[in-house]
């Protein structure tokens, strides 16, 4: 499985009128001129996770999101087999939009990453756009709080815990969270202007610690570097978009497609639009 091993903002786009509106920001990608992390373009704007699967698993996942809204903040859904979303954006085309899409075959993820789904769309297909960490963390950034895994210019690190899901159907996993570290006053902030954005995971679901949720080591995430914890620091932990492919291998759906880590889909949406 891919690890994402820099902070989506390392990338810049190609030119920076290119990137400024979700509508040319969709077009660079769907042109195939811009591959890497989205988090550099369409500033101000929402992205979502991006998970794709058959009608016949749709109601389950649908449920399953419902059940479990800090992992999983259910944004929007599609009618099946239309490859257009247009309470997200006019012009979104959900086979072309992502810089690539991971696909997941019999619960296995496959080991490549193409740029578009076209061939593989089938007409039972139902989008699902779920809350990732980018409102927080523009929260956070607002609020004056050091994000350290930008400041070490990598993704933050993210860790399996022993958090159970509440199931649905197939669907059931272990909640993942991502981590950021801070100091006691500045932890309390970040609870503060977390919240916020229920959205985009909202407050913490942990802090202090990490063996209480099953981490045995910070410094070895189940996904990216690891982030420095200075002396005095405390590991804050939220819930992660991750929970979904989790859960997506866990069931062995025969078939579905998501967005590999930092490359989410652009919408028309405000940053606004995430918090309660």
């Amino acid at each position: 499985m891919t690890q994402a091993t820099r902070a989506d903002e390392d990338e810049a786009p190609p030119t920076a009128d290119a990137g400024r509106s979700p509508t040319a920001a969709r077009r660079l990608l769907r042109d195939g001129l811009y591959d890497g992390p989205t988090g550099s373009l369409a500033a101000g704007r929402l992205q979502t996770a991006l998970v794709l699967l058959p009608e016949q698993e749709a109601l389950a996942f649908a449920t399953y999101c419902q059940r479990n809204p800090k992992a999983l903040p259910l944004l929007a859904m599609s009618r099946p087999g239309e490859r257009r979303c247009p309470q997200l954006g006019a012009d979104i085309d959900l086979a072309r939009d992502l810089p690539a899409y991971r696909v997941v075959e019999e619960g296995v993820v496959a080991p490549d990453e193409p740029p578009d789904i076209e061939d593989l769309w089938r007409p039972d297909l139902v989008a699902f756009a779920l809350g990732t960490a980018q409102p927080l963390e523009i929260g956070l950034l607002q609020a004056g709080l050091e994000l350290r895994h930008r400041a070490e210019a990598h993704a933050a690190p993210l860790y399996e815990t022993n958090i159970p899901m509440e199931k649905a159907g197939p669907f059931g996993a272990r909640m993942w969270v991502s981590m950021r570290p801070f100091y006691p006053a500045d932890a309390i902030r970040a609870i503060e202007a977390a919240s916020r954005f229920p959205k985009g995971h909202g407050a913490p679901v942990h802090f202090g610690d990490p063996g209480a949720i099953g981490i045995d080591r910070l410094s070895k995430p189940d996904l990216n570097p690891p982030s420095r914890v200075r002396d005095g620091e405390v590991p804050v932990f939220w819930a992660s978009a991750r929970t979904a492919e989790a859960a997506l291998l866990a069931a062995g759906v025969r078939f579905a497609a998501i967005n590999p880590p930092g490359k989410r889909l652009i919408t028309d949406w405000e940053i606004d639009r995430a918090r309660g």
